[in-house]
């Protein structure tokens, strides 16, 4: 092998470790799509079941600020609250909440996806 042939084997050898040493998803996808695809399958299912948690969440707390709502609104207007002042503070409240929940929907959704698409690139390399 000519000495300019060892320098590119060399080169590309090296440009290869150096991709993996420093962690280069593209590199680790390239040289291991089973480990890397089953690495993404795993992390994915770990966010997908915490945000099921969070939608389960938000479904308890829209239960509880249902069940609280009167209390809560005679707990401002004895504070000093008007009834439209308790009123609106409540519903802002639930609005919030609303929006925090379909947030945590689509990023469930958006994960859920992700991970059925991680499962069928593992499924072509095992």
């Amino acid at each position: 092998m000519s000495t300019k042939a060892k320098l590119i084997v060399a080169g590309v050898v090296g440009f290869i470790l150096f991709l993996t040493l420093n962690g280069s998803e593209h590199a680790h996808k390239a040289f291991d799509p089973v480990g890397y695809w089953t690495e993404k399958r795993d992390k994915l299912q770990e966010m997908v079941e915490f945000y099921r948690n969070e939608v389960r969440s938000c479904r308890l707390e829209f239960e509880k600020l249902k069940r609280t709502r009167d209390i809560t609104m005679r707990q401002a207007i004895l504070s000093g609250s008007t009834r439209q002042e308790a009123r609106e503070e409540f519903l802002s409240e639930w609005e919030a909440t609303k929006e925090v929940c379909s947030t945590m929907r689509k990023l469930l959704s958006m994960e859920e996806a992700n991970l059925q698409h991680a499962n069928q690139e593992l499924a072509k390399h095992e």
